[in-house]
C-alpha cells in the first residue's frame, strides 16, 4: 500500500510530531562523520563504575566526556560543545574505541539528545541533523555500528513528515520517547510509526526497515495505532523478528539483503 507523501495530521494520544515525524530526502552520508578512530591513552580519565554494577570493563573515559550508555559489551560516551556532540562508543570486552558519530547541534542539546539500542556488540544510535529552522524539517538518521569489529552496518538517514510506501519517519530512541523497535545479531532493525496518513481519516501503524541504500521502507501497514491494536508485540530473539498484525502472529522472514 502506497501513501502520497504529504504532511501528516496525528491522531489524538499519538506522540507529537517533533518528537517522531521527520522528511523524506536522503542525507549524503559524507555529511556525517564517519570513519573510526582509536583513542590514545593520553588525557583518559581513570577507570570507575557505572551503575547498575557495570564496570567499564577495557574501556576508558576520555578527558571531557560522560558515559551516556552502557549494555553488557557496549559503553557509548559523549561530549557536547556549544555547537557539536562527540559520540564515542567502547566494546567493554576488547577495549576497542571508536568516534562514531558528530552531531551539529543546531537545536540547542534538547532537540538533538542521542538514543541508542545494543544487542551484543551491535549499537544502534538515532540523532538528528539540521540546518532545518525546526527540529521536525531536520534529518533524523539511525545508524548501526558494531563496537568490536568497527563495522557500519545499515544507515537511514531522511527527512519525512508523512507514513509513506518508502521513505517514512526515522525512529526516536532518546529515553523519553518508546517507539516500538527491534534489532537482531548482524545489526538489522525494524520499527513501528503511527499516525493519520494524508488524505485519510484512519490511523495507521507501519513497520520499516532499512532500505540498503540510506532511506527505509515500509515492510507491513495495518489500521491501528501500533500499541492496542495495528502493528503490535514487536519483539526480537536476535535472529527472528516476530509482531502481531490485527492480533494474529507474524514472522519476519524478509532479510536486509531482500530490501
Amino acid at each position: 500500500m502506497r501513501i502520497k507523501k504529504a504532511s501528516l495530521h496525528v491522531a489524538p494520544g499519538v506522540v507529537a510530531a517533533a518528537g517522531l515525524l521527520l522528511a523524506a530526502l536522503a542525507l549524503a552520508p559524507s555529511t556525517v562523520a564517519r570513519a573510526p578512530a582509536v583513542a590514545s591513552a593520553a588525557g583518559r580519565s581513570a577507570p570507575r563504575r557505572l551503575q547498575a554494577g557495570l564496570s567499564l570493563g577495557h574501556c576508558h573515559v576520555p578527558a571531557g566526556y560522560k558515559t551516556a550508555f552502557a549494555s553488557q559489551d557496549v559503553l557509548v560516551m559523549q561530549r557536547f560543545t556549544t555547537d557539536r556532540g562527540y559520540l564515542r562508543a567502547c566494546s567493554r570486552s576488547s577495549g576497542r574505541d571508536s568516534l562514531v558519530f558528530t552531531i551539529p547541534l543546531h537545536h540547542g542539546l534538547t532537540d538533538n539528545e542521542p538514543g541508542y539500542r545494543a544487542l551484543g556488540s551491535w549499537l544502534v544510535i538515532g540523532t538528528y541533523e539540521g540546518p532545518g529552522p525546526t527540529l521536525s524539517q531536520d534529518t533524523g538518521i539511525i545508524e548501526s555500528f558494531n563496537v568490536r569489529t568497527g563495522r557500519r552496518g545499515y544507515y537511514v538517514a531522511v527527512r519525512s513528515s508523512a507514513l509513506t510506501a518508502v521513505d517514512g519517519p526515522v525512529p526516536q530512541l532518546s529515553p523519553s520517547f518508546a517507539v516500538p523497535f527491534a534489532m537482531t545479531t548482524t545489526g538489522w532493525f525494524v520499527w513501528v510509526e503511527d499516525g493519520i496518513p494524508p488524505g485519510d481519516s484512519v490511523q495507521m501503524s507501519v513497520l520499516y526497515a532499512p532500505s540498503g541504500s540510506n532511506g527505509d521502507r515500509e515492510i507491513d501497514i495495518a489500521p491501528g495505532d501500533g500499541v492496542t491494536d495495528g502493528i503490535t508485540d514487536l519483539h526480537s530473539d536476535g535472529v527472528t523478528i516476530t509482531y502481531r498484525k490485527n492480533g494474529q502472529p507474524r514472522t519476519l522472514t524478509l532479510r536486509p539483503g531482500d530490501l
